[in-house]
């Protein structure tokens, strides 16, 4: 680019000096269409009152520098205000006229899965074991819709939060509600056409745990993704099921996660492509339960924030639900709106256990859980020996 540096004497303008000559400095010329103008920069003792009205030179005395300095950080905050207008605003958009990052939706789909977590997925240290420690559970829970219903979900979240009186946000946060309208609002998400899948994983015997193999295959959150998983293989063969039951054939679902700081859902993806890679090939690692591919499709796996839709709110009731139906060192642990689920949990053969609510590890009766925490998985068909 072209560059040059001159010095020369020249006199202020008036209207921001006294004509006293002053020296000035050309820096580097702005490239303007097709012409170059000259920046020129100002150095100065004396004191500057008023900005010069010519817009290719700048005043660099320390009032001037400051007006400026004043002027940036208000327009910093209008952009702010602004942004935050139009993030609150976007929360009353329909679920079918949210903006998506990057999936394709123009595919045919017949079913939507809305993804949801609580709890965190964190191992070097995990309560009630270490007093700072990260959460004792991570919950998974999709929550699976036709999809003609996609357009009734804000219909059906706002039937909720009017019925409990939780109007005052746009976004309904579960965990925030008092106890009875919590069960209140459980008992009218089961009355919806929907299914309910859980992941309940206990972490205590993963304190400090580095899976090598997993970690290789899924990233830095391979217990995220290990955890997704098995949601993901019921999920996937419920909707296999169901599909060919009821239409004749496999047909595509759209998921959606609830995005959360942390999480790459791209390593998430690349996982179950590694997945049906190994299920392909017949090396599948753990292959108890497998995820039924067919049904899904990378330009239907998308990510939105969770108040930019009404299923992720919806979501959000599942998994909130069963975590505080685990997590007994809460003071507002309850079981209740969890079993008033039980009308939506996905079944085979009329069972939920393995289903609908997955209790993890699988060998139930080393994870040492309390006569409250077990209370939730027995309701649902769990067997402990004692």
């Amino acid at each position: 680019m072209l560059s040059w540096r001159i010095s020369y004497s020249l006199p202020f303008p008036q209207s921001c000096h006294s004509s006293i000559p002053q020296r000035m400095t050309e820096i580097r010329p702005l490239v303007q269409g097709r012409r170059f103008r000259p920046t020129a920069v100002f150095q100065r003792d004396r004191q500057c009152c008023t900005a010069f009205t010519e817009p290719a030179i700048r005043c660099a005395c320390k009032p001037c520098r400051e007006r400026e300095g004043r002027s940036a950080r208000k327009a910093a905050a209008r952009s702010k205000t602004e942004k935050n207008a139009k993030r609150s605003k976007s929360a009353f958009l329909l679920l079918d006229e949210s903006p998506l990052h990057s999936a394709d939706f123009s595919m045919d789909y017949e079913y939507v899965l809305y993804v949801d977590e609580a709890g965190d997925d964190g191992l070097t240290k995990v309560k009630p074991i270490d007093q700072n420690g990260a959460s004792e559970w991570l919950v998974i829970s999709g929550l699976m819709i036709r999809a003609h219903d996609e357009g009734n979900c804000r219909k059906w979240l706002d039937q909720i939060r009017q019925d409990i009186a939780a109007t005052q946000s746009p976004t309904l946060h579960f965990r925030k509600l008092s106890p009875s309208k919590q069960r209140r609002a459980a008992q009218m998400l089961a009355t919806f056409p929907i299914r309910v899948f859980s992941v309940c994983s206990n972490k205590k015997n993963m304190r400090g745990y580095n899976n090598q193999r997993a970690s290789q295959a899924g990233g830095k959150q391979w217990f995220y993704n290990w955890v997704v998983r098995i949601m993901m293989e019921r999920s996937t063969n419920y909707c296999a099921d169901n599909s060919f039951r009821k239409l004749g054939k496999h047909t595509k679902m759209k998921v959606v996660f609830s995005a959360r700081g942390g999480h790459s859902y791209g390593q998430t993806k690349a996982y179950w492509e590694l997945l049906r890679f190994q299920e392909m090939t017949g090396r599948t690692y753990l292959n108890w339960h497998t995820m039924n591919h067919e049904v899904l499709s990378f330009d239907l796996v998308d990510y939105v924030p969770h108040y930019m839709h009404a299923g992720l709110q919806l979501a959000d009731v599942a998994a909130s639900a069963f975590y505080q139906a685990v997590e007994t060192s809460s003071p507002r642990w309850s079981p209740e709106p969890a079993k008033a689920l039980s009308p939506c949990m996905a079944r085979h053969e009329g069972e939920v256990c393995d289903v609908g609510l997955v209790l993890q590890p699988h060998a139930i009766d080393r994870i040492g859980l309390s006569r409250d925490q077990r209370s939730i998985f027995e309701h649902y068909g769990y067997k402990f020996r004692s």
